[in-house]
């Protein structure tokens, strides 16, 4: 009996290009990733990006689960992760906390697709580096907290506004409530708000140095302008604007 295998041949030539092609992509990517098997997690194969990002070498990883290296500073709920892959669920961009081989703590984001490789059925992960970002977020956040203390305690009104037509603000600090008596929202909800209440005689001057001095801005860093404002009780107070131009 005379079998032909030729379309069996083609197909496991086939498998074996493609399982090559995959693995060329999956060495050389520039993202770190893993395949882990779905039933007992042991790693089968991690490019040199992880490598790199957690401070293995690859034959320290190969037949290791993350548990027993210690990856997760935060361990995964992997069962409920594996449920989501076997239910085909997108699984993206989730954000963990891990430990590189020397100690220190990578902040990472993670996605991950269920495959099969080398005949075992395979959870894929790929990770992405935010640490650096985390770490610039966290030092905006302080920064921010410290200028909100600063704009709390200032004994002065800081404010900015657009430097064009009717000047109308975008901001001002809280310690208006205290020195004039409005809230700030009362001047960033009504555009005018800050202009009716400059005393009439100084209402005019103020709007026209202020539209001659911003002319200027080429030549101009500081707008320097004084008036007389309005307060909440009725009472006017010596006011002036000293401002810079921001492009």
């Amino acid at each position: 009996v005379i079998t032909d295998v030729t379309e069996r041949h083609r197909a496991e030539a086939e498998r074996r290009a493609a399982s090559e092609r995959f693995e060329k992509l999956f060495v050389g990517a520039p993202e770190a990733m893993s395949l882990s098997g779905i039933d007992d997690d042991r790693f089968v194969q991690v490019n040199d990006a992880f490598c790199e990002l957690f401070g293995q070498p690859r034959e320290a990883v190969i037949g290791h689960t993350a548990l027993d290296l210690m990856l997760w500073l935060r361990p995964q709920p992997r069962a409920a992760l594996i449920e989501r892959l076997c239910a085909g669920e997108a699984v993206q961009n989730v954000e963990g906390r891990a430990r590189h081989a020397a100690g220190a703590q990578i902040d990472v984001l993670f996605s991950a697709e269920r495959m099969a490789f080398g005949g075992v059925d395979c959870m894929l992960l790929m990770f992405r580096d935010v640490t650096e970002r985390r770490r610039l977020e966290a030092a905006v956040r302080a920064s921010e907290a410290r200028l909100a203390h600063l704009l709390r305690k200032a004994p002065t009104v800081i404010y900015t506004a657009r430097a064009e037509r009717d000047f109308a603000a975008t901001y001002y600090s809280p310690t208006v409530r205290e020195l004039l008596g409005w809230s700030p929202e009362q001047f960033l909800q009504d555009a005018a708000f800050w202009l009716d209440h400059i005393h009439p005689d100084d209402r005019q001057r103020v709007l026209r140095d202020a539209q001659c001095e911003i002319a200027l801005q080429t030549q101009i860093e500081t707008v320097d302008v004084g008036f007389a404002i309005g307060l909440m009780h009725g009472a006017a107070n010596i006011a002036g604007i000293v401002g810079h131009l921001t492009h």
